[in-house]
């Protein structure tokens, strides 16, 4: 089974959770071809985890284009086939302006992207899959229209790609063979935005979670520090981190000698250190900055406690997955798919987000019961081993796309069968 996969960026910083599936799908006797939107940075790819090394997929089935690649020249068939599919452009680049300048860009870049990657699928293959379902899914939408393929069209649908921007969403819901979601979260998401048409996307639902390494035996609590809490993911305002660095000023406040380190960058650092500052914590609170695969994993198997302090809609994280299948105990905000990770609590502790005083308490609580922490991350390693192997979940994504057939293609905003389908 060949499949064309198309996402925002690879390599990229933050890559686990797609490095994990990507991996499996080749173990399962895939042949994957990448189609990043993003150009190629070389200092990137260090921070690809070594499951997928060069020795896995080999950097050659990575199709880069440079701007100048994707913007100039569009190959003749493209061209050829463009008028025919001008009004699904128009109307993708309407929806695109009226979330604004950066959105219409992007969406015009991948306009251009689609017509120059489409010269690569007459090598036939045999599923398109859209790792986001906003720009990639809008790439590999119009590479599988232009072309006319009778192959399956698949969308992942994680979190920002679903919540925010959904520009030409109902088109690209309707035309995809397979809906594949992180959480159930997802699903109600989409019941709750397009009541009129969730009963025909309800059967192409596949809960997929991301998989990650889950190590055979169980981890060992007794060289962590008792008093070092750790953070992971950009420095976004949906992540909540200022609300976690006000909650160490509370605890300071109680007497208590803790540390945090987040890991990470990103467009709102500058304000947090300021906080930071204002507050007084610098001998409390690290910037670490990013740290490759093998790093961060050290670095969470040494705190106390990993704390993901959401702010906004965040679907199903990969850093919790993986503080999980360390043993590492976790705090989280009952947030979209977070409690479906932590089994509703009986994995990890949840709180309210934007919730200082309740933050607080739940740290407070947990570092002052050893126990307390041991038995959340023995629930969590054991649920983590069950539900988030990356390659037992991999065998099973795999086998969804290989027995998917392609069902029918879009007339307007209506579903219509494709003959002999």
């Amino acid at each position: 089974m060949k499949i064309a996969i198309f996402t925002n960026q690879f390599p990229s910083k933050v890559c686990t959770f797609f490095a994990g599936d990507v991996r499996s799908l080749i173990e399962a006797g895939a042949d994957i071809t990448i189609f990043p939107l993003y150009p190629l940075d070389m200092g990137l790819w260090k921070y690809v985890p070594e499951y997928l090394s060069e020795k896995y997929l080999p950097r050659c089935k990575v199709m880069h284009l440079s701007p100048a690649e994707a913007l100039l020249r569009p190959p003749p068939r493209a061209l050829q086939n463009l008028y025919s599919n001008a009004p699904d452009i128009a109307q993708a680049l309407l929806e695109a302006f009226r979330y604004g300048g950066g959105v219409f860009l992007k969406t015009l870049y991948s306009v251009f992207l689609s017509l120059k990657q489409i010269d690569y699928f007459f090598k036939g293959f045999d599923h398109l899959l859209s790792f986001w379902g906003n720009y990639p899914a809008t790439c590999a939408y119009l590479c599988h229209r232009i072309l006319k393929l009778e192959v399956p069209y698949s969308i992942y649908l994680r979190a920002m790609d679903l919540y925010y921007d959904r520009v030409f969403l109902r088109q690209k819901l309707l035309y995809a063979d397979n809906l594949i979601m992180p959480s159930r979260f997802n699903s109600a998401f989409l019941q709750e935005n397009y009541p009129d048409i969730y009963p025909s996307l309800e059967e192409k639902f596949f809960f997929h979670y991301e998989g990650v390494e889950v190590c055979n035996a169980l981890p060992n609590f007794e060289h962590r520090s008792s008093n070092l809490l750790i953070a992971i993911g950009r420095f976004e305002k949906c992540k909540g981190f200022d609300y976690l660095i006000r909650s160490m000023e509370q605890l300071r406040n109680r007497g208590l000698d803790l540390k945090l380190d987040i890991i990470g960058d990103g467009a709102e650092k500058g304000l947090c250190e300021r906080l930071v500052r204002d507050l007084s914590l610098e001998d409390r609170v690290r910037f670490r900055g990013w740290l490759l695969p093998g790093e961060v994993k050290l670095e969470m198997r040494n705190a106390a406690i990993f704390i993901h302090p959401a702010a906004f809609l965040d679907s199903s994280p990969t850093v919790i997955k993986e503080a999980m299948a360390l043993g590492t105990p976790v705090i989280a905000t009952q947030i979209a798919g977070i409690p479906e990770l932590l089994d509703y609590g009986r994995c990890g502790v949840l709180v309210p987000p934007k919730d200082v005083m309740q933050l607080t308490e739940a740290i407070s609580k947990l570092l002052n019961d050893a126990e307390l922490r041991k038995g959340y991350a023995d629930n969590a390693y054991a649920f983590a081993k069950e539900k988030f192997d990356f390659m037992n979940n991999g065998k099973q994504l795999a086998e969804r796309l290989r027995m998917t057939k392609r069902t029918g293609y879009v007339v307007g905003n209506h579903l219509e069968k494709s003959e002999g389908h």
